[in-house]
């Protein structure tokens, strides 16, 4: 018996040795990222800007939700897992979609309407969302965003659509907003203006019984009405509006009948009583909580309204009915101190239990929109402004996530933990897996960063770098210290942007040094589409010699009062760094003290035509800048407008090395692999990601299974093996397999 358990050790013990070797072996030669391809389409992290969520009656499997990014999703098996869904709806330059609201024709459930965010579009899909045809005849397009869209439940020929029409439009201030409510009695084939109004139009109800009238919301929580005078302090709205001839004409219901809140996001009529109705009223964008935020109930059409549940520290933004119980009302919105809430009454609203809206993993954005199951009053899903879809079967107790295969997530900062390529971080998001599911991370992660690893350290240094907030973890991410604003030396709550706080775009530590990192910000208008002015408060670079636990801000840099886009640090000189700003390239020799301008960039690129007509003070951005890591005299610069420039002596003279790619484009990050000389990846806002192996000379377009093209930041595992880049509304994408 003892020789057998002998035996059965060598065995196993030259099992494991086989299997190590084996995975040793594997990660050995495992091939570069760019010989990888496809592109895996990681569906994640949750989130990006969600708005409706829709069950098919008769099958409450079949779901959708709209994302302003991310377009139509759909799911076949109760929202457990997502797929797009946008075929026939035009994609922009990019790849992305921009769909807002949708809503499920009560007469035919293969017929389903959707609406676009800004450019006005409508469309119309007849096989349950397989493809789309635009039904728009007559629609004022421009500027305006489709809210929410009704069918009468009387004659599927009847359609109304609700929307916005933005600030640019007419001579308001920015963020503040007016409504349009269409109507067309031909199915769509065309359309008639019934209302415009002083704040945007969100839902339309339609009286079962009499189809002549109809109810409409309006108001949002992040849009001021048209009617607000901030400087005075005086907080406009519209209230519900009310029909009683289809919408020929209009009577408003506001405080003269009881309903005090006048931004009213959400109405839902009773199923069996449409006389009864309860709204969601929330304060004012930018203003000041209010007494009137909460749920309000009319009994007698509108005619008089009461409040019946009161958001003291927050805002009310959506409310439903169960069908299947109508004695079961939720109501969702966020508190101050604890983020998005829901609130269930079992009694019609006399009484309310309130329940945060959580998993143990993730936290949810802003509730903007509630479905509940017609099998089970207690079943009910909520979608949010950030944080994707979360579903709770019992009642709002407790929830899990529901987002899997959907987001419209834009990734401010991207990292791939050193010590496993299957752990990655995405803005405040971290995956285990190499993408295929997502938490919070703990971190305020605007962008996520890896200290250089010292000799013998098994417990790397990792900074999560937010809005003017650093958290540290030196547990591989199982606890984080957090620390002080960067600039100023307030003290904030950890989880909490501060007042007027400015996101970090540049962060570096430097490789010879890491207790010497660098920081520097920017508004988020500096790196988006058109970045043509982002003017922020001064002073934006900061320096800090103790590994980034305090901060010394830099007074008198000739970039201070504009967006710094990124930092890079020579390689043995802790004091050489290369800014890459909203104006220009600079170079510090001495720590940050004194910045040179790089003057032989900005005139190489002067010859070059302009892709657009350039506007007064127009500056010169470039959004990021890489030094060599095998070669410190050769620098790369990713611009605006021209794509990628070399610099051989240290930034004295410039080429730009575009063979290959267009020209003319916008580059956003370049990323060197460290293991191999001459590799460099470089991200674009059009055209995908792009490789070269030989140093800048020339560069490929990896492009297959992408079906995105806005790419952001990006980051590559330890051994080069596998690239993730985080996008401008599509979430991450991976190129290369992690090794378990």
């Amino acid at each position: 018996m003892m020789r057998i358990k002998i035996l059965s050790s060598i065995l196993f013990l030259a099992v494991a040795v086989i299997i190590s070797l084996s995975l040793v072996q594997a990660q050995e030669s495992a091939p570069p990222a760019y010989e990888s391809e496809p592109w895996v389409k990681l569906g994640g992290p949750p989130g990006g800007i969600g708005y409706d969520i829709r069950m098919r009656p008769d099958n409450p499997d079949i779901m959708f939700v709209t994302d302003v990014a991310a377009g139509v999703h759909k799911s076949v098996d109760g929202g457990k897992t997502w797929f797009q869904a946008n075929a026939g709806i035009p994609a922009d330059a990019t790849g992305g979609v921009t769909i807002f609201c949708l809503t499920i024709d009560p007469h035919n459930y293969d017929t389903i309407w959707a609406g676009t965010y800004l450019s006005g579009h409508l469309y119309r899909s007849t096989d349950n969302g397989a493809t789309w045809e635009a039904r728009e005849s007559g629609i004022t397009h421009e500027g305006r965003s489709w809210r929410g869209i009704t069918v009468d439940p009387n004659d599927p020929d009847v359609v109304y659509i609700a929307g916005e029409v933005s600030s640019w439009m007419f001579d308001g201030e920015g963020g503040q907003t007016l409504g349009e409510v269409y109507k067309s009695t031909d199915a769509g084939v065309t359309w008639n203006l019934i209302w415009t109004g002083d704040n945007l139009a969100r839902y339309v109800w339609v009286d079962p019984r009499n189809s002549d009238r109809l109810y409409v919301s309006t108001g949002i929580f992040d849009r001021d009405p048209a009617n607000s005078d901030k400087d005075a302090g005086v907080w406009g709205g519209v209230g519900i509006l009310r029909s009683d001839d289809g919408g020929n004409s209009w009577e408003v219901l506001d405080e003269r009948n009881g309903l005090d809140g006048i931004i009213v996001p959400s109405l839902f009529m009773h199923p069996e009583n449409p006389d009864t109705l309860i709204a969601a009223a929330t304060g004012p964008f930018g203003g000041p909580f209010l007494e009137t935020s909460g749920v309000y109930v009319t009994y007698d059409g509108g005619e008089t309204w009461k409040q019946i549940l009161q958001n003291l520290k927050g805002g009310m933004e959506a409310v439903e009915i169960a069908e299947s119980n109508p004695n079961v009302w939720y109501a969702a919105g966020n508190v101050e101190e604890t983020g998005a809430v829901i609130w269930r009454s079992d009694n019609t609203g006399a009484s309310w239990q309130q329940y945060p809206i959580r998993t143990e993993h993730r936290v949810a954005g802003f509730p903007i929109d509630l479905q509940v199951d017609p099998r089970d009053p207690y079943r009910i899903f909520d979608n949010n402004y950030g944080g994707g879809n979360f579903l709770s079967e019992n009642g709002g107790e407790t929830w899990v996530d529901a987002s899997r295969g959907y987001t419209g997530v834009s990734i401010l900062g991207i990292g791939v933990a050193p010590w496993d390529s299957n752990v990655v971080f995405a803005s405040d998001f971290r995956s285990n897996d190499g993408g295929d599911t997502w938490i919070n991370s703990g971190g305020d992660g605007a962008a996520i960063v890896f200290a250089p690893s010292e000799e013998g350290d098994d417990s790397p240094h990792i900074v999560a770098a937010g809005w003017e907030t650093m958290m540290h973890s030196h547990d591989r991410c199982e606890s984080w210290e957090f620390t002080m604003m960067l600039d100023i030396g307030v003290e904030v709550e950890a989880g909490r942007i501060p007042e007027g706080a400015t996101p970090m775009r540049a962060f570096a530590f430097a490789p010879s040094d890491p207790q010497v990192v660098y920081a520097g910000f920017a508004n988020q208008g500096c790196f988006g589409d058109v970045p043509w002015n982002c003017p922020i408060p001064s002073p934006r670079f900061s320096r800090s010699t103790d590994g980034g636990y305090s901060w010394e801000p830099v007074e008198g840099t000739p970039f201070e009062g504009y967006g710094i886009l990124a930092l890079d640090v020579h390689p043995q000189n802790p004091q050489r760094i290369y800014a890459a700003t909203a104006v220009g390239l600079y170079l510090s020799e001495d720590g940050g003290d004194n910045w040179r301008h790089l003057d032989a960039l900005r005139e190489a690129t002067r010859p070059l035509p302009r892709g657009h007509e350039p506007s007064p003070g127009e500056t010169f951005i470039i959004y990021d800048v890489l030094i060599d890591p095998f070669e410190p005299q050769v620098i790369y610069a990713a611009t605006l407008e021209y794509a990628v420039w070399r610099s051989t002596d240290g930034g004295e003279s410039w080429e730009q090395t575009a063979a290959g790619m267009d020209p003319n484009q916008q580059m956003f990050a370049l990323l060197a692999d460290p293991n191999q000389p001459g590799v460099i990846y470089a991200s674009t806002s059009l055209s995908g990601v792009f490789v070269t192996i030989d140093g800048a000379d020339t560069w490929r377009k990896l492009g297959g299974g992408l079906d995105f093209f806005n790419m952001k930041d990006m980051a590559l595992s330890e051994d080069g093996s596998v690239l993730y880049v985080g996008t401008g509304g599509r979430g991450v994408y991976r190129l290369g397999t992690p090794v378990p």
